[in-house]
């Protein structure tokens, strides 16, 4: 469950390109390609030989037990390096038997209750396998058409500490399946900047509510005070960044806030400097076992996540390496959503 739980920050950051084609520019913030001139100079040798291999072994133990949250995860990262994605009618095989009838998926096998995050998830999974699941959502959609209706359901599932972790599934989902925004949508975001202390501090609902913001082209409130915060959570010892729960370095959080630096504040030296140290942060993380390739959650762990894997090559990618054949260098500024 933890992984399903983990695979949708991944989600969420390749759907943004789906989003900005489809709804206005952004308002007061700089879209441009960021975050490359802090690393310029700087070569982080990646063996992507090495991780295809560990990509197409995780991904047949992940076909083998039906895993959904490992399977999406991997099917990201195929994408997001630019990589056929092998067996996709499998996949879709896979997703379609754990599909709802109403369109929605649950978090794991077992639970009741649609999930919008995970839902979210592997509906856009099939956009990018260009598939269609088997079911529609119209009439999911149908149940979250007003205020009242969105409210009930986050809070149906959601602890009050992860509202905006659920709030961007409903967001994204309906963003990318319509191409419109949601008609509460304003409601939302006027409650996003009446409540920003609330998640400016905490790095999952931080990135969670920014993206839900950037998302719908609207501007991100106290922009300053969410560059404070990010910087002031970086760890000076390692240069990584942990979360409101367990406060040490891990590859997760660390990519989540180096994304967000480069995308919105690439332009700022104290962003740059917290990007370049953050990047150093996660590459610490690299490993390499027999002839696979991949990062660990942390830097007391050896164990390869597909999940972490996916993270780090998405900050990489982010501040301005393109893959090449064998290894990620030499930044050139290009936003790889």
């Amino acid at each position: 469950m933890h992984a399903v739980w983990k695979s949708s920050l991944g989600a969420v950051l390749l759907l943004l390109g789906s989003c900005q084609s489809n709804l206005p520019d952004f308002e007061g913030l700089d879209a441009s390609p960021a975050g490359a001139d802090a690393v310029v100079g700087v070569s982080y040798e990646i063996d992507l030989s090495a991780i295809n291999i560990y990509l197409q072994e995780s991904f047949a133990a992940a076909e083998r037990d039906s895993d959904l949250g490992r399977l999406g995860t991997i099917v990201d990262t195929y994408h997001l390096l630019g990589w056929s994605i092998p067996d996709p009618s499998r996949v879709q095989e896979i997703f379609d038997a754990m599909q709802r009838s109403d369109g929605t998926w649950s978090l794991a096998p077992g639970f009741e209750k649609h999930y919008a995050v995970i839902t979210m998830v592997y509906s856009m999974m099939y956009h990018r396998l260009g598939l269609s699941p088997q079911n529609s959502l119209a009439d999911y959609f149908d149940r979250i058409d007003t205020w009242d209706e969105l409210q009930a359901d986050i809070k149906s599932f959601e602890a009050p500490k992860n509202y905006w972790g659920g709030a961007i599934g409903y967001v994204m989902l309906y963003v990318a399946q319509t191409g419109i925004e949601p008609p509460w949508m304003q409601k939302l975001y006027d409650q996003a900047k009446a409540n920003t202390p609330d998640w400016i501090e905490g790095s999952h609902q931080r990135a969670r509510a920014v993206q839900l913001i950037a998302c719908t082209g609207r501007s991100l409130p106290q922009m300053a005070s969410l560059l404070n915060a990010i910087l002031s959570q970086q760890n000076e010892a390692d240069g990584g960044w942990g979360n409101e729960r367990v406060p040490e370095s891990n590859v997760d959080d660390s990519a989540s806030n180096v994304i967000l630096l480069a995308r919105y504040f690439g332009t700022d030296p104290k962003a740059a400097s917290a990007i370049k140290n953050g990047l150093d942060y996660i590459h610490s993380n690299y490993r390499t076992d027999s002839n696979i390739a991949g990062f660990s959650e942390s830097m007391g762990n050896q164990e390869i996540e597909s999940h972490m894997t996916f993270m780090a090559l998405a900050a990489f990618v982010e501040t301005g390496y393109v893959p090449g054949t064998t290894t990620i260098m030499h930044p050139v500024g290009k936003n790889w959503w």
